[in-house]
């Protein structure tokens, strides 16, 4: 997986994915045939080459502070260090500030793409979403557990997407078991431990970030940066948003230098071998499609 390379060529004239089986209904009343459903065939075939997929390029990007205010910077975007070793992903857990759960909703993305040099992207036509849901949809193929629902509305050439939650399901979210709580809580604190507030350069940062005990600072799920990007999969052309955990060395103002940061239990027998290789779908089609290319970076921890 590691190995594959993404197509950067221009992408107007590739081949265009798979097209969708339409379910019909004969209505012998009225002489019409309705549609009901919609299916993606998965079918392939040798003399189909796969659809070239575009280097996804930054339109914008934007952070949110501790009170939920978006401003349209990169603040909020932070810098990777080595997290410590035998670093205590527990550390402060009691002081975690906890945004509550969301239905998912892109009034943010829509903010963000309704910028003024944005528009012209947005008058091509684009399928518009949270890159979360777009991973879902490129790993369904593999996926035979978890449905996908969606919220989608076609306006002036652009589908807009987001995820379906129910209040069942954001009830759930929003109480989860302790023991998963605390897990949750784990990857977190490996961000805290792994990043910090601007490249570390001068031998006093370091001796700063050694007082601290390597701690960036506490948990707040309030804050974030997101980058929003164009990219393509075949001629299909497509703005996505989403969350980026860090930065190496130095911001350009592109994908080129984001790091996405990842945990993950000891393997200890072949079931979770397999649940680990179903995340590394995930967790690689994650940077993928916001073009992160630096690597992820996995803390290999047993929980207690």
């Amino acid at each position: 997986m590691s190995n594959h390379k993404r197509k950067i060529q221009d992408t107007d004239d590739a081949t265009l994915l798979p097209p969708l089986k339409q379910s019909k209904v004969e209505d012998k009343e009225n002489n019409k045939t309705r549609v009901t459903q919609y299916t993606l065939s998965l079918e392939t075939s040798p003399a189909e080459p796969s659809p070239a997929i575009g280097q996804p390029q930054q339109l914008t990007c934007f952070s949110y502070t501790p009170n939920r205010e978006l401003r349209f910077d990169s603040s909020a975007l932070k810098y990777y260090v080595p997290a410590p070793i035998n670093a205590d992903l527990g550390y402060r857990y009691e002081h975690w500030t906890k945004r509550p759960e969301e239905r998912g909703r892109i009034d943010s993305l829509l903010r963000a793409i309704g910028q003024d040099h944005i528009v012209g992207e947005r008058k091509k036509g684009a399928f518009i979403c949270w890159r979360g849901v777009m991973t879902k949809l490129l790993t369904a193929p593999f996926e035979n557990r978890d449905s996908v629902n969606l919220n989608l509305m076609f306006v002036d050439s652009c589908i807009y997407a987001e995820e379906h939650t129910t209040d069942t399901a954001l009830a759930e979210k929003e109480n989860m078991a302790p023991r998963q709580r605390r897990m949750t809580y784990y990857g977190y604190s490996f961000e805290s431990f792994s990043t910090w507030e601007e490249p570390l350069q001068r031998k006093e940062q370091h001796l700063e970030r050694d007082r601290t005990r390597c701690w960036s600072g506490d948990v707040d799920t309030n804050v974030q940066f997101c980058s929003v990007v164009k990219t393509k999969i075949g001629a299909e052309r497509m703005i996505l948003g989403g969350e980026v955990d860090c930065c190496k060395d130095r911001y350009t103002g592109q994908p080129n230098t984001y790091v996405e940061l990842k945990t993950s239990m000891v393997i200890r027998n072949a079931q979770d071998e397999e649940r680990f290789e179903r995340k590394l779908l995930k967790f690689w089609a994650q940077s993928f499609l916001l073009g992160v290319p630096v690597g992820i970076h996995h803390l290999v921890l047993i929980f207690s």
